[in-house]
């Protein structure tokens, strides 16, 4: 019966490719997207048909086409995104420079939405100098005069500007968070700025907080001794404890011994001298000086396994490890587990 099934998937797999194993890579070095057939291109987002659909492009030159990258194209009369084509580029100084759509005249980015594929202009990037400062992540681009984030000039002193990491910016009159795809003014106190971690900074009065990619808060302080960040989610300011820049919902908490646990510093786990916590609320039974977390929900001490807050029934803490990368997410020497419980084996 397995095999009947198995079989099965192949053929339904095989009848929803169209056949695209009929059809050659234009350029297999450049693009796994680009497909010819006799005298046309068919265009097929990195092949997979079930998950894309398959398009001809239209009125191409056959001898003067070529791939310029996985979803760009172009012939002697035509720059195609996707099998789009792009009517307002120049085509024949049209090009890609470091991963970036460029010509004599404008820089480009990429807008895709359903079928609709647009080579935008970037505007007023010079062209001869406009690049990514992260080519893995390229959110922020500069050229000669101007700093872009995303596809627009940001109002910064070109001279002084910096990026002290991937939410905050300073130049020598302002000190920025990036909020969305927007930077925003937050402080003119640039002497006193200081970085308390990715997601933590502070200037003489306060201290800014990047909750999500919208979301950010200002907390005043009176002692800059007192700030310290535990993890990721959680900082303490002068004696209080905040998660996620909210009050921590347990109010008994002790702040001066309340450390990370882990060697991943796990967002969701903490512990102080009383208790280990999940998220804010303590774990019953826990032992709080031997709690590691593990990362997302699991967590262990000295004899115990737990998830979230529930102890994980017959779990070796000595030999147990979290694993997201398989349909079950924990495992020790004698077993697997998903959310918490024992995977039976069949």
């Amino acid at each position: 019966m397995k095999i009947i099934l198995i079989c099965l998937v192949i053929l339904v797999l095989f009848f929803l490719s169209g056949c695209l194993t009929d059809r050659k890579l234009v350029n297999s070095d450049i693009s796994k997207s680009y497909f010819k057939k006799g005298n046309n291109i068919i265009y097929c987002l990195n092949g997979n048909v079930i998950a894309f659909s398959k398009t001809k492009l239209e009125g191409i030159d056959i001898q003067s086409f070529e791939v310029l990258s996985n979803q760009i194209s172009k012939d002697k009369n035509f720059v195609f995104f996707g099998a789009s084509k792009q009517l307002e580029v120049d085509v024949a100084s049209f090009r890609i420079d470091n991963g970036i759509p460029k010509d004599n005249d404008h820089v480009y980015y990429k807008y895709s939405s359903g079928t609709t594929y647009k080579l935008n202009v970037i505007e007023d990037a010079l062209p001869a100098t406009f690049q990514y400062i992260h080519k893995k992540k390229p959110t922020w681009a500069k050229d000669i005069e101007h700093y872009f984030l995303s596809d627009r000039i940001v109002d910064v002193d070109y001279n002084s500007f910096e990026l002290l990491n991937k939410n905050f910016a300073k130049d020598k009159d302002y000190f920025y968070l990036q909020v969305g795809l927007e930077l925003e003014k937050i402080s003119t106190d640039t002497k006193h700025v200081k970085l308390l971690s990715e997601k933590y900074a502070h200037d003489s009065d306060n201290v800014y907080c990047k909750i999500s990619f919208n979301e950010t808060k200002v907390i005043s302080y009176q002692e800059v001794e007192s700030l310290r960040v535990v993890n990721r989610n959680t900082i303490i300011i002068d004696s209080d404890v905040y998660y996620e820049a909210e009050y921590f919902e347990y109010t008994e908490v002790d702040a001066q011994t309340l450390r990370a646990t882990g060697e991943n510093a796990a967002s969701f786990h903490v512990a102080d001298k009383n208790n280990a916590y999940f998220k804010q609320k303590p774990i019953s039974g826990a032992d709080p000086n031997s709690f590691e977390g593990l990362g997302l929900f699991y967590s262990v001490d000295e004899c115990c396994v737990y998830y979230k807050y529930e102890k994980v029934e017959g779990a070796d803490p000595k030999s147990f490890v979290f694993d997201q990368h398989t349909y079950h997410d924990g495992y020790d020497k004698n077993h697997k587990y998903q959310q918490g419980v024992r995977v039976v084996e069949k």
